[in-house]
């Protein structure tokens, strides 16, 4: 089970190599009203799938022509690399976004989490 108080939606990269950004639901941005109730909704990984978790600093990094990295250069990298392990499509997103930047200035936080699945179908 999952909800969105106002980040980035994740990526599933699945084992087969397709990738799915995790369906919205509803809520203000996280921990900026008390009370507020948040919509769930249900995800189900399979063995030898991943998550990836980000900041919006990864899609609004900007190179030298104000351009930014945007979700679209994320799935294509996603879909290049499905098959790399946890920690090599972490470091590898990573240096491409940085890559992209080249001597631009870093206006935000980059912060990516990957993480496999493991366990029973």
């Amino acid at each position: 089970m999952y909800c969105n108080g106002g980040h980035n939606l994740p990526y599933i990269i699945r084992k087969s190599g397709e990738i799915e950004q995790v369906e919205n639901t509803d809520g203000l941005l996280l921990g900026k009203i008390g009370g507020i109730q948040y919509q769930f909704k249900k995800i189900t990984l399979k063995p030898g799938d991943k998550i990836l978790l980000y900041t919006d600093g990864l899609t609004e990094a900007m190179n030298e022509h104000e351009e930014m990295y945007e979700e679209e250069r994320v799935e294509e990298y996603l879909q290049n690399h499905s098959a790399d392990s946890e920690e090599k499509l972490l470091r590898g997103l990573i240096v491409d976004a940085l890559k992209f930047m080249s001597k631009a200035h870093q206006s935000d936080d980059i912060t990516l989490l990957v993480l496999g699945y493991n366990g029973k179908t």
